[in-house]
This record gives structure tokens, sequence and C-alpha cells, in this order.
């Protein structure tokens, strides 16, 4: 089986400060909230690894899964990735389009649209 067949994960990361970790800070706040978004065979490890380099217990930053999706294939998750980046394009990060920087208030909205966006693709898969 080639692995574009195989199935894998969509996922939304939130990248927290370590303040906001340590303080459990999940609420819209003044500041802008950044998500990373992407695909993976295994998302928790994923996650752990990026977490390995952010240095999230030094004062850096951390990685928080939000949401996450299982598909059938690689193919299916990484159609959702790139349907859900296109819905936030105003919000892609110039330096690695995989981040959103969503203005204060507009979390709910990104966790709206990933509920709905794989309700749509799931039902026709």
């Amino acid at each position: 089986m080639h692995v574009r067949h195989a199935p894998a994960w969509t996922y939304l990361f939130e990248v927290q400060s370590f303040e906001q970790r340590r303080n459990g800070s999940y609420v819209d706040g003044p500041r802008d909230k950044l998500f990373k978004v992407g695909w993976a065979f295994d998302f928790e490890k994923r996650r752990r690894t990026f977490n390995r380099y952010a240095l999230p217990n030094k004062g850096g930053f951390c990685y928080v899964t939000c949401e996450a999706f299982l598909w059938d294939t690689a193919r299916e998750a990484y159609r959702m990735e790139q349907q859900f980046l296109a819905r936030f394009s105003e919000y892609r990060s110039p330096e690695n389009a995989e981040v959103l920087v969503v203005p204060a208030g507009d979390r709910k909205r990104v966790i709206s649209v990933w509920h709905a966006l794989t309700k749509k693709l799931a039902h026709n898969q």
C-alpha cells in the first residue's frame, strides 16, 4: 500500500506562550492567537517533536492540540489541511504558510470552521 492511502490525521495546534500554558489560558484575550495547521500519520508525535525544539519549559512556547481528525487516507488529510488554510488565507503568516495569526476574539470562529469543514469533508468520503 502506498503511504498516500494510509490513514492520517489533520491537526490544529494552538501555539501558546509558556505563561499561557502554565495558566491554562485557552480563552480569547487581547493578543492574537497563533495556530499551526498540518497533517501527519501521528499528530501526537509531531506535536512532541515541535515542542522539543520550542523549549516550553525554558520560557519559550509550546504547541497544544486544539483539534485533530483521523482520515482514511493521507490524501484526504492533506485536502482538509489545504481547504482549512484557504478559508483563512488572510491570516496566514508570511514566515510559515501553515501558521495562522488570528485576531483576538476569532479563536471560536477558527474552531467552528474546523468542525464544519471536517463534517462536510467526512460526509463526502
